[in-house]
C-alpha cells in the first residue's frame, strides 16, 4: 500500500535497474564513512541491527544509494532511523530505497535539503502552536532561553522513528493528515507503560481543544516565509 500511495511503485517500475546500478557505482567515501558511523547508532537495542548479517548491510545500501541518487540532498542524520524502520516493516531493500526517494523528493522535499528550510519552519510552527494553545508554557520556554530547535529537531528529522514504541511508529507513519496524527498520539499516551513526561502530551490534547488543519497549514506557510527571509 505504501509503495502505491507514495508513488514509489511507479518509480521502481520506471527504473528497474537504477538501484543495482547505484550500488555498483563509485561512492563518495566521506558520505560512506558518515553513514557507517550512524549504522551502529540506529536502533542499537534491536537485534536485527546488531550486525552486518542482519539489517546493517541493507541499511547501508539504501542510505548510500539514496545519497548518490539525490546529490543535491546527500545524506542527513535522521534518514538512518526512517530507512531502518522501513526495513523492519517492508522487508524489501529496493522497495525501501524507492520509498525513501519518494519521501525525500515528493512527500517532504525540503526536509532534507542542505538548508533544511522545512525542518526549521516546523520548529517555528511548534513554537507558534504552543503560544496559541498554552501561552504560559510558551512564555516559560522563552524566559529560560530554550530554543524550539533543541526540543523538536530530532522528532521531525526522524519522523518520530527514534522516540516512540515500534508499534506506534508504524501507525504514525501510516497517518494521512494532522488529525490522524493527533489521534495516534492520543493512543500513545493511553499506554500505561508511557513515561510520566507524556502527561504533558495528555494535557495538550485533552485540555487545549482542537487543532484545525486549515489553521495549522496557514501558520506553517507563515513560518516558511519567515524562515525564507532569514
Amino acid at each position: 500500500m505504501w509503495m502505491l500511495l507514495s508513488g514509489a511503485e511507479e518509480k521502481r517500475k520506471a527504473n528497474p535497474r537504477t538501484y543495482r546500478l547505484l550500488l555498483d557505482s563509485q561512492k563518495d567515501e566521506r558520505v560512506v564513512e558518515t553513514i557507517a558511523l550512524d549504522l551502529h547508532r540506529t536502533f542499537p537495542e534491536n537485534i536485527f541491527f546488531s550486525s552486518e548479517d542482519g539489517l546493517q548491510r541493507p541499511l547501508r545500501n539504501v542510505l548510500v544509494a539514496a545519497s548518490l541518487y539525490n546529490p543535491d540532498k546527500g545524506y542527513s542524520q535522521g534518514l538512518n532511523f526512517i530507512a531502518g524502520l522501513l526495513l523492519l516493516i517492508v522487508k524489501d531493500e529496493e522497495n525501501v530505497f524507492w520509498l525513501m526517494d519518494s519521501l525525500m523528493n515528493n512527500i517532504l522535499p525540503d526536509f532534507y535539503s542542505p538548508g533544511m528550510e522545512a525542518v526549521r519552519a516546523e520548529q517555528e510552527l511548534l513554537g507558534e502552536i504552543i503560544r496559541w494553545k498554552d501561552r504560559e508554557l510558551h512564555d516559560h520556554i522563552q524566559e529560560v532561553g530554550v530554543q524550539w530547535c533543541l526540543v523538536g529537531t530530532k522528532w521531525f528529522m526522524c519522523l518520530f522513528a527514534d522516540v516512540l514504541p515500534t508499534e506506534n511508529k508504524e501507525r504514525l507513519m501510516a497517518c494521512n493528515n494532522f488529525q490522524e496524527m493527533v489521534a495516534e498520539i492520543q493512543e500513545v499516551i493511553k499506554n500505561p507503560k508511557s513515561l510520566n513526561c507524556h502527561k504533558l502530551m495528555k494535557h495538550c490534547f485533552k485540555k487545549l481543544g482542537s487543532f484545525p488543519t486549515t489553521r495549522i497549514e496557514k501558520m506553517r506557510q507563515e513560518c516558511l516565509m519567515r524562515v525564507g527571509e532569514q
